[in-house]
C-alpha cells in the first residue's frame, strides 16, 4: 500500500513540477539546493558544494530541502546566514532522480524561473535507470561526480553531462580510539557502508570474509564496522551479518556520527577497507587519502579516480550480473572482489610498515592535487564561472 502511495504521490508531482525555461537569461551568485541538514551522502556533497563556492567567493545561496522531505533526520549542523544576493544564479540540485518532480514542485516556478537548472545525480551501475530520462526534463545539464558515472550517464542522456568532484577537504581532526572505544593497540580496519543505500552493493560481508582470512591466524587486529540503519534491514540479512560479526575481533559502531566525527573515525583506524561492488564516487575512501590513510579497495568504477595502484591497495575484481537482496539494484553488472586477494593485502599493510608508509604518502599527494580548490574551480570553467555566475548588465545599472 505504502508503495501505491508513492507511486501515485510521483505521477501527481510530475503533472504539476514546474519545468525550467528553454533558454534562461538570469544571471548571479549560484544556489546550492540540497539536503543541508540530513547525514548521507546526498546532503554531505551539498554541503561540500556550498562551501567551495563560498571559499572562492561567490556568495552561494542555499535551500535546505531536509525540513520538507526529511524532517525526522535533521541531524546535521549547516549554519550559514541565508543568501542576501540578488540576480538569478544557476540553481544546483542536490537530488535523486526519482525526487525530482518533488522537488521541483516545493520549489515553484518564483524560484526555478529564468534560472538554469543543474542537477547533480549519481549512480553507481553503469545501466541507467528509467527515472533519470524521465527527469531529464527539469534540467539543462546533469552534474555527476565521478567518470565512471559520466561513461555511463553520456550516452544514455540528451542533456549535456560533466563530471565534477564532489570538493572534498581534509577535516582538522585527532585521532581518539577512545572515543570509539577502540583498542589502542590493535591494527584497524574499518569499512562503512549505509543500509539505506545496499549493504549487498558495499560488500560488507565480503569485507567480514577477508578479515576473518587472516584474523584467526595473526593477533592484534581489528575491523570496525560502521554501519548506518542495520535495523532497517530484511531480516534475513540482519541475521546473517549478526553470525558473521560474532568475532572478538569484529566491532560494530551503530550511533550516529556527524561528518566531523566520521572524519575523527577514519582518524583513528589504521586503515580502510572497502570492498565494493561499485560505487558513485566513493566519499570515505577520498576522505581517508586526504587524511593519509591506506585504503583496500575494489579495482572498480567511481573511486578509481582517485585510487591507482601507487596510492592504495586494489583489489582485482569479475564482473557479475547484480543480485541485490534489498532490492535497490537489478540490471546490470557490478563486480566480485577476490576476497584471497583482499585478505593478503590486508596481511600485508598490518605487517610492512614501508609499503603502508608509501602508499600513504602517494595517498597524500594525489589527495593534495585531485582535490585543491583552484583545480576544483577549473572544472567549472569557462561557462559557469564566467557565464552563469556573471551579473546580467541590468543588475550592473
Amino acid at each position: 500500500m505504502n508503495s501505491f502511495r508513492d507511486s501515485t504521490k510521483r505521477i501527481l508531482y510530475r503533472l504539476v513540477a514546474a519545468r525550467p525555461d528553454p533558454s534562461p537569461r538570469g544571471r548571479g551568485a549560484p544556489v546550492v539546493v540540497g539536503f543541508m541538514r540530513t547525514p548521507s551522502g546526498v546532503g554531505e556533497t551539498a554541503r561540500l558544494m556550498f562551501d567551495a563556492f563560498d571559499r572562492l567567493g561567490l556568495e552561494p545561496g542555499y535551500v535546505d530541502l531536509s525540513h520538507r522531505f526529511q524532517p525526522n533526520t535533521m541531524l546535521e549542523r549547516f549554519e550559514h546566514p541565508a543568501s542576501k544576493s540578488a540576480g538569478k544564479g544557476p540553481l544546483i540540485i542536490h537530488a535523486n532522480p526519482a525526487d525530482f518532480a518533488a522537488v521541483m514542485t516545493f520549489l515553484g516556478r518564483r524560484l526555478i524561473c529564468d534560472r538554469y537548472v543543474i542537477g547533480y545525480w549519481a549512480w553507481e551501475l553503469e545501466r541507467l535507470p528509467k527515472i533519470w530520462r524521465t527527469a531529464e526534463q527539469y534540467v539543462h545539464e546533469i552534474w555527476v561526480p565521478s567518470t565512471f558515472i559520466a561513461n555511463c550517464a553520456g550516452p544514455q542522456c540528451a542533456k549535456p553531462v560533466k563530471v565534477v568532484p564532489p570538493p572534498v577537504v581534509r577535516h582538522a581532526v585527532k585521532p581518539n580510539r577512545a572515543r570509539f572505544d577502540l583498542p589502542a593497540n590493535d591494527f584497524t580496519f574499518l569499512a562503512v557502508a549505509d543500509s539505506r543505500s545496499s549493504l549487498e552493493r558495499k560488500n560488507i560481508l565480503g569485507a567480514i570474509k577477508a578479515f576473518k582470512k587472516v584474523s584467526q591466524s595473526k593477533g592484534n587486529l581489528r575491523l570496525a564496522l560502521k554501519i548506518k540503519d542495520l535495523q532497517s534491514l530484511r531480516a534475513s540479512v540482519r541475521d546473517e551479518l549478526r553470525r558473521e560479526i560474532l568475532d572478538p575481533s569484529i566491532q560494530v559502531i551503530e550511533t550516529f556520527l556527524s561528518e566531523r566525527e566520521m572524519a575523527c573515525l577514519i582518524s583513528s583506524v589504521d586503515a580502510i577497507l572497502s570492498l565494493h561492488r561499485s560505487e558513485g564516487f566513493g566519499l570515505v575512501s577520498a576522505q581517508a587519502i586526504m587524511l593519509g590513510k591506506p585504503v583496500i579497495a575494489t579495482d572498480w568504477s567511481g573511486s578509481k579516480d582517485f585510487l591507482n595502484a601507487e596510492n592504495s591497495a586494489l583489489v582485482p575484481m569479475s564482473l557479475i550480473a547484480v543480485n541485490d537482496p534489498n532490492g535497490i539494484y537489478h540490471d546490470g553488472r557490478w563486480a566480485e572482489p577476490d576476497i584471497d586477494v583482499a585478505a593478503a593485502q590486508i596481511a600485508q599493510l598490518a605487517t610492512d610498515k614501508s609499503y603502508r608508509t608509501a602508499i600513504s604518502q602517494a595517498a597524500q599527494r594525489t589527495a593534495a592535487r585531485f582535490f585543491d580548490l583552484q583545480k576544483w574551480r577549473e572544472t567549472l570553467e569557462p561557462d559557469f564561472l564566467y557565464g552563469l555566475c556573471e551579473p546580467s548588465s541590468s543588475e550592473l545599472e
